[in-house]
């Protein structure tokens, strides 16, 4: 706030509003590597995925892993995870 108006002027608003954005004049190298880190979280995801789906199958109408009525929440959350 300016001083003594009790309004908040532009440059005072701005002044903590930058924590925890990645700013244009950032190298890009730094984007980069956020990028792949992405891409390896979202693989690791679809490996666990591909495996819950080998374990968790439709017997009848539940899950011959965990019971469950299928779909099963653990196939539809692999589901949603190959989606990505």
């Amino acid at each position: 706030m300016a001083r003594g108006s009790g309004v908040a002027t532009h440059d005072s608003r701005r002044r903590g509003s930058r924590k925890g954005v990645i700013m244009m004049s950032e190298d890009v190298s730094d984007r980069a590597s956020m990028s792949v880190t992405w891409d390896v979280l979202v693989e690791g995801y679809r490996h666990a995925a591909v495996e819950a789906l080998a374990r968790h199958l439709r017997t009848g109408s539940r899950c011959a892993e965990c019971g469950q009525p299928w779909p099963c929440t653990a196939a539809c959350a692999a589901e949603a995870a190959l989606e990505l």
